[in-house]
């Protein structure tokens, strides 16, 4: 089926690519923030041939979103902010658990890759990109997920709100209508859609 070959696809480009995560700062490798072009052929390229090995979310997000449109698979990128603390997770070519994502900054005070739950020096995620197709989640960034998890239980799993200071920097933004968390298509802010506080995990 399309789910299960977004699924295989999400798994190849998490864990099989060659690429990791930029822990250091967290900077697209092959996305150009100035115009939003996605480098797909240096993205693609043998291992020894790409112009960095270092990624972030936006560069999964589109990669995944491409090469799915490829395939014929109709996917849609999303931007989730903010976000806050990351529960453990695996980050992209990275196959221990990491909950302090940029573990190697100069900045940050926390240099392991696993911190304690109640540790606030660690760094945390502004915001994150993954695709949603039929209602489920599909992100080779982190997790991964493979299209298993509706939104609220991809948020539950990745986002830590377990201490007030955590919680602290999970604040949906506040409207005329509540407490929102912003969704927004492709990135773009003039797209964002609402996502109810009722809808997230307490």
């Amino acid at each position: 089926t399309e789910t299960n070959a977004l699924a295989k696809l999400t798994q190849f480009l998490f864990s099989g690519h060659g690429l990791e995560y930029d822990t250091t700062r967290g900077y697209p490798g092959f996305l150009d923030l100035l115009d939003s072009r996605f480098k797909l052929s240096d993205y693609l390229a043998e291992k020894t041939a790409r112009s960095t090995s270092t990624v972030n979310c936006f560069d999964q997000a589109y990669s995944l979103h491409l090469l799915g449109n490829c395939l014929g698979i109709q996917t849609e990128m999303r931007r989730m902010e903010p976000f806050g603390y990351l529960n453990p997770r695996y980050l992209v070519g990275y196959t221990n658990l990491c909950n302090n994502p940029f573990f190697n900054s100069p900045q940050q005070v926390s240099r392991q890759m696993l911190c304690g739950t109640n540790d606030t020096s660690r760094s945390k995620f502004s915001c994150h990109f993954f695709l949603f197709r039929d209602g489920a989640i599909f992100d080779s960034c982190a997790g991964p997920a493979l299209g298993t998890e509706t939104l609220s239980e991809y948020v539950s799993k990745m986002v830590d709100i377990s201490t007030p200071d955590e919680h602290h920097y999970y604040q949906p933004v506040r409207t005329p209508l509540g407490m929102q968390l912003i969704l927004c298509e492709g990135g773009n802010s003039a797209n964002a859609t609402p996502y109810s506080q009722t809808h997230l995990p307490k």
